[in-house]
């Protein structure tokens, strides 16, 4: 025969435990809601248009009709968060990229750093309708080229949310040009 009541004591000390947690729940003790947002992600491929701000125009109409398609896309998810990939960082692309922002009421935004081959220009982006709290990219460690985009991520305050938004924008190397073996 075995001795339980020191078992059986356990069990339903932790059964009380369980029911003095719950009931703490159902009181308030901790109290989160779910906050609704709408997240998207769009890869731009090569740029949303290069927009020279001295002249006030796009740099030619190939340039004008891929801002206008890339803004009636954006528009049209209508997202709280949208991450970017292949923008690339010349003044003209990013001047388009802020008009863009701008026009959609996207008053945050978060430009990663250039990845690591210097002739690789290609950046992520984020345009938030909440605050950009932090931005932070990944660079791969010194003599390598395994990251041609380095990856963001950035901490946004939603409000009334139980904590800040965290998100990753990541961009995977593609076998294009600079194909490197691991």
């Amino acid at each position: 025969m075995v001795n339980t009541s020191g078992s059986s004591r356990c069990r339903r000390g932790w059964h009380l435990l369980k029911r003095l947690i719950l009931l703490k729940l159902l009181l308030g003790g901790i109290c989160a809601s779910a906050v609704e947002i709408r997240i998207a992600s769009y890869n731009v491929e090569h740029g949303v248009g290069r927009f020279n701000t001295q002249a006030g125009t796009f740099t030619d109409v190939f340039q004008e009709a891929k801002y206008a398609a890339v803004s009636a896309v954006v528009a049209r998810i209508d997202a709280d968060v949208i991450g970017f990939q292949e923008l690339y960082a010349s003044a003209e692309h990013f001047a388009g990229w802020m008009k863009l922002a701008e026009e959609l009421g996207y008053p945050y935004w978060s430009l990663s750093e250039q990845g690591d081959i210097p002739s690789h220009t290609m950046r992520q982006g984020v345009f938030s309708r909440y605050p950009i709290l932090s931005e932070h990219s990944i660079k791969a460690p010194p003599g390598t080229a395994e990251m041609t985009r380095a990856p963001m991520r950035v901490v946004i305050d939603v409000p009334d949310a139980a904590a800040p938004l965290v998100l990753w924008n990541v961009h995977h190397r593609s076998g294009g040009g600079h194909f490197r073996s691991f």
